[in-house]
């Protein structure tokens, strides 16, 4: 880790091969430096580059910073500057610029080092300044560049790591197992295009594969105000197995790969261009957002593997949703997996049949009968007959999948309801046709 954050220090101040020396620079004329608007990852493009200006070199240190924040002119050349920076103080002591920003953002240390190089070598190039000195307010930590620290060499920046986490269904299609990559560090819009390159790469017998469909293409992928728009050829969805496992792990190996990039809060599904709404069982309609929960947690061992039972809105059936509990926690396992069903969020068209509202008062387990008790708006919110049937069903298949409940009786603020199916008031094991395939 020490020496990939050295890296990035190193690379982070480092000039492209051509850029001119202050000496080089012709009498009267002065560079601007800023980032490269592209990297060329392996070529000889460097991470700084100039652009010639015409500036009164006599001018205050702050003006001329207060210039050179205004930005590049030139294509290929972008500001160093993040826009969240904003100057405070600026000015010389004998022979050092002193300047301090405000950053009303979280700037990464690599963008950090790129803007203090930037910064400190447009200001060596004058010959009252011999040193920068560049704080940020509220942090500690000063940075002081003399001309020796700006290094006038080129090094291949395809020397700088980062890591892109890929997710991949296990074999039981329960949850996301994450696959960390160290791969040479790319612009923001390489990110999603190599994510996807690398999930459809995945074949049939390798270790870990996405789950989506064979011979599935990338046609398109873009970003938008934190929107994905992907656009992926038609066998996603003709060769898709239709099973719900099959459909919820191609879709979140997909969604919680992307969204790993900050700039990536939802991802539309596009096929062949044109938007793709629905699956068999999921509802793509809406922008599908990171679902956390899914991702397998490795080396807990005080966490229990539970199943609840939300509905698919499409069919009316119950749908298995894999979750962790904490066994070290003083509640049951039983009362956290019920908090689960009635608390779970509507995801994909994939939704809990308890009305909201509905709170749980007790529940224990005692000779293979667990009994539950509900606060009312477990029947008087429901919208009709078959939702209060679907919400009996959810929390049925909800504990009968503890191994030691073979039974469900369920109250309602203390009292046994008469449901208006007939069903009576201890149910045993679910049926096989309330679930999907």
């Amino acid at each position: 880790m020490k020496k990939f954050v050295s890296l990035l220090l190193l690379c982070a101040l480092l000039l492209c091969a051509c850029s001119p020396s202050p000496e080089d620079q012709p009498e009267g004329n002065f560079s601007f430096y800023y980032r490269a608007a592209k990297i060329n990852y392996g070529e000889e493009d460097g991470v700084i580059a100039p652009q010639a200006v015409e500036v009164d070199l006599a001018l205050p240190i702050k003006e001329l910073v207060e210039q050179y924040l205004a930005g590049p002119t030139e294509e290929g050349l972008a500001s160093a500057v993040p826009e969240s920076w904003s100057l405070h103080v600026c000015y010389l002591d004998e022979q050092m610029a002193v300047l301090f920003f405000n950053d009303s953002g979280e700037t990464d240390p690599l963008t950090k080092s790129v803007a203090n190089a930037c910064i400190a070598k447009t200001l060596l190039q004058l010959e009252r300044v011999e040193r920068v000195s560049i704080t940020m307010l509220g942090q500690a930590q000063t940075q002081v560049l003399t001309e020796h620290d700006v290094l006038l060499r080129n090094v291949i920046v395809s020397e700088m790591q980062e890591d892109i986490v890929l997710y991949f269904p296990n074999e039981e299609g329960s949850y996301l197992h994450a696959e960390k990559q160290s791969v040479p560090l790319m612009d923001p819009e390489e990110k999603p295009v190599y994510i996807m390159q690398e999930l459809l790469s995945r074949k049939e017998g390798d270790k870990l594969r996405s789950g989506i469909p064979e011979g599935t293409k990338l046609l398109g992928i873009s970003v938008e105000n934190g929107v994905c728009t992907l656009d992926l050829s038609a066998e996603f969805l003709d060769n898709m197995e239709c099973s719900f496992k099959a459909e919820r792990m191609a879709v979140y190996s997909i969604v919680n790969s992307l969204t790993q990039l900050p700039e990536i809060e939802t991802v539309d599904f596009w096929i062949s261009g044109a938007p793709l709404e629905r699956l068999a069982f999921l509802d793509l309609s809406a922008g599908i957002v990171r679902d956390e929960p899914l991702i397998a947690e490795s080396g807990a061992e005080d966490l229990l593997d539970v199943t609840i039972y939300p509905i698919v809105d499409r069919t009316g059936q119950l749908a298995p949703i894999h979750r962790k509990i904490d066994l070290s926690l003083e509640e049951s396992p039983e009362r956290q997996a019920l908090k689960l069903l009635l608390s779970y969020s509507d995801a994909a068209g994939i939704s809990t049949p308890v009305p909201k509202g509905t709170q749980l008062l007790s529940a224990h387990v005692e000779g293979g009968i667990c009994t539950v008790d509900f606060t009312g708006e477990l029947l008087d919110n429901c919208a009709n007959d078959e939702q209060r049937l679907l919400a009996i069903r959810a929390v049925v298949a909800t504990l009968t999948d503890f191994p030691e409940i073979d039974a469900v009786e369920i109250f309602v603020e203390g009292i046994a309801p008469a449901f208006l199916d007939d069903y009576p008031n201890r149910l045993r094991l679910p049926s096989r046709d309330w679930f999907v395939e």
